[in-house]
């Protein structure tokens, strides 16, 4: 069977603005001429059911270009069926701002300039060279990064997210299961993680100044830089790297609030993966179990400070 190949082009004027979303079959967004955007879409037929699977291309009235595939008719509120894959090639204008979603779609973006947001439910993430603000939202898809700039928002409950050579201002990471390493230098900030049973590793550059707390059940804090001052209280900690008797006017601030993930706080490019520490045993809540309000966390019935505060009242 022969793919079936559709080729659109568009002229565009700044500030560019691309809006795709995509089922199944992977996604490549890249830098191309200025004033134009490109889209080839290549339906794959042994993946699926290609008469029933469309692909929409056009551009809106206000110069936006929108890029769809669809499937089918729904019988009875469902739809029947597969669709088959479907493999994007976009080409952009450097300056543009692009929203990217997909199922089972991997989304790989590179070498531009604007306002950022992908989202995918299994589908695998790969950015680099952008800059400007970032937001991701994945459930079981992996994302790497690589030389991104901007306000990063991230959201994942398993997948993995490894960024390298980065430069975040500002950074809020909300996870379930998927470990997080982040190379960047700090800004003001602030820095916010919380993870449910997620490690973080922050690896920062030599000489940095910064005050992280938070709160774990069960978790821990690693740290390769020069702690100045410790202090803990319970489930809750501080502590301040770099100068003594910093007042947070001259310091990164940095929060993670975590069940049974660690934090390791580490130099640039000497950040290994996150090390796990042994689980402290924690008594359950009357009627329920330690596994039952991980899973309710996991399914967004709880937050993580909910599921703190919930165990805390068993001791």
């Amino acid at each position: 069977m022969e793919n079936d190949t559709i080729e659109r082009s568009f002229s565009v004027t700044a500030p560019a603005r691309l809006r795709l979303s995509n089922i199944d079959g992977p996604v490549d967004i890249q830098s191309g001429d200025d004033g134009v955007i490109s889209v080839t879409a290549v339906k794959r037929p042994e993946t699926g059911e290609t008469a029933r699977t469309h692909v929409m291309i056009e551009q809106s009235p206000n110069g936006d270009v929108q890029v769809q595939t669809q499937f089918g008719e729904r019988i009875w509120g469902f739809n029947i069926g597969h669709p088959c894959a479907v493999a994007y090639t976009v080409r952009v204008p450097r300056q543009c701002s692009v929203k990217a979603r997909g199922v089972s779609s991997s989304v790989a973006m590179r070498g531009l300039t604007g306002d950022f947001t992908v989202e995918t439910v299994s589908g695998d993430i790969s950015l680099e060279a952008l800059a400007g603000p970032l937001q991701v939202k994945t459930v079981s898809g992996n994302l790497a990064g690589r030389q991104l700039a901007g306000v990063l928002e991230l959201s994942t409950v398993s997948g993995v997210a490894d960024l390298a050579d980065c430069a975040f201002p500002a950074m809020t990471a909300n996870t379930v299961s998927g470990n997080l390493s982040a190379r960047t230098p700090l800004s003001a900030g602030p820095y916010h993680f919380k993870t449910v049973s997620a490690d973080v590793s922050l690896s920062v550059p030599t000489g940095t100044n910064l005050v992280a707390e938070g709160a774990t059940l069960s978790g821990g804090l690693k740290s390769d830089l020069p702690v100045a001052r410790r202090e803990r209280s319970g489930r809750r900690w501080r502590i301040e790297v770099g100068q003594p008797g910093l007042d947070g006017a001259n310091a990164a601030r940095v929060t993670f609030d975590s069940l049974s993930g660690d934090l390791r706080l580490a130099h640039s490019g000497e950040a290994g993966a996150p090390q796990s520490a042994p689980a402290a045993q924690a008594r359950p809540p009357a009627g329920q179990t330690r596994s039952d309000i991980l899973d309710r966390v996991a399914r967004g019935e709880l937050s993580v400070d909910e599921a703190l505060k919930a165990l805390e009242t068993t001791e």
